[in-house]
């Protein structure tokens, strides 16, 4: 499918065949635009300006800077009174500071900046804090998962959140293994527990996810889905 029309597609696909609520298209100022009006189709004009029906994921271009395309975003869903997740994609050490209280910073700093850029495009339009931490490998480069660092910094991002009074989205289901094997398990539980343990409201990621996010398995998202139900069945406590 042409690069300039895929997200037609994609947001066309959820809208038939989901009932749940889904993200928009961030890749250009207008692909958002397109995904705001297919949902006025949808919806109806007036809808949205009292409701949210959209997400985004509106990356930070770490360290400390917002590029054209996600402030291009970001602009359309806040004007719109839809929801940006605004997170900044770390990997410690390369984007930020290698020490977890230096990744914190940088993460809260960058998080104040697009949600009050939000709100300067329209107040009180939805914002939710996020942070994507990582490790990386010394000797690859590549980001390593189910490390303890990026758990302490999920813990820390969602003490601020809390403190701030927004929702939180970070952690899922995620490893560095290139097959659904020890390593892709044992790395996307403790990525899992550390998602659950520090109250994170949003989990993107939590099925399906190898190689470092560069593929996707079909065997995992199953084996995902059953850990996602044990998860779920410890969340609701005693």
């Amino acid at each position: 499918v042409p690069v300039n029309k895929r997200h037609l597609d994609m947001i066309y696909s959820h809208i038939k065949y989901s009932d749940k609520p889904f993200m928009g298209s961030v890749t250009a100022p207008e692909r958002a635009q397109d995904s705001v009006d297919m949902c006025k189709i949808l919806f109806g004009q007036d809808y949205l300006e009292d409701h949210t029906v959209l997400t985004s994921l509106i990356n930070a271009n770490s360290p400390m800077v917002f590029d054209e395309t996600m402030l291009g975003a970001l602009k359309v869903y806040a004007r719109n009174n839809q929801a940006c997740i605004v997170t900044p994609f770390i990997l410690a050490g390369a984007m930020s500071p290698v020490t977890v209280a230096g990744t914190l910073t940088q993460v809260l700093a960058e998080v104040l900046a697009g949600a009050a850029f939000t709100q300067l495009c329209r107040k009180g339009a939805p914002v939710l804090m996020g942070t994507f931490a990582a490790s990386i490998s010394m000797q690859s480069g590549a980001p390593t998962f189910g490390t303890p660092e990026p758990a302490l910094v999920t813990f820390g991002a969602a003490q601020l959140a809390r403190r701030m009074g927004v929702p939180f989205r970070s952690g899922g289901g995620l490893c560095g293994s290139k097959i659904p094997d020890a390593q892709a398990a044992y790395e996307s539980s403790n990525t899992l527990w550390s998602t659950i343990l520090s109250g994170v409201n949003f989990s993107l990621h939590a099925a399906g996810w190898l190689e470092g996010g560069l593929a996707s398995g079909y065997e995992k998202l199953i084996m995902d889905a059953d850990q996602l139900s044990m998860f779920q069945k410890f969340a609701e406590g005693v």
